[in-house]
């Protein structure tokens, strides 16, 4: 709970809300498309400061990716730049949920995928994600 009344204040509770009010929204198509792009790239740059919220983030992804078809690679891209960020990329289980999220938006691409198979971490959620990618996407090798 916040004690401040401060503008500056950010509730976790308030964005859960916006969140799952907006997808509940593209559901049904009421909200344009630029906001849902604007939205994803403001809630991206959120993976640093708020990486607690990653699953949230990660869901509201992949909501807009189904809502707006043309997102998918932009989204897909940043995602990967962040994973390839060492400074940026220092939890494993951030990573292993923007992993699943990319696993989820399908068809990665053999670059793509060695960006996965070179900075994927070696925790055991990640790895796992890393696996279920590389069995849908990889070579047998990578199997």
């Amino acid at each position: 709970m916040t004690t401040s009344n401060s503008k500056d204040s950010f509730s976790e509770r308030h964005l859960k809300f916006f969140l799952s009010h907006v997808i509940s929204l593209m559901k049904f198509g009421l909200i344009d498309e630029e906001k849902t792009a604007k939205l994803s790239i403001y809630f991206i740059n959120l993976f640093e400061d708020k990486p607690h919220l990653t699953n949230l983030i990660c869901w509201f992804l992949l909501a807009v990716c189904d809502y707006d078809k043309s997102l998918k690679n932009p989204i897909k891209g940043k995602l990967l730049k962040f994973i390839k960020d060492s400074s940026k990329n220092v939890y494993e289980w951030q990573e292993m949920w923007i992993m699943d999220t990319l696993r989820q938006l399908n068809n990665l691409t053999s670059k793509e995928l060695k960006i996965l198979k070179k900075v994927g971490n070696t925790h055991e959620l990640c790895q796992s994600q890393l696996a279920l990618i590389l069995g849908r996407g990889g070579n047998p090798d990578d199997r």
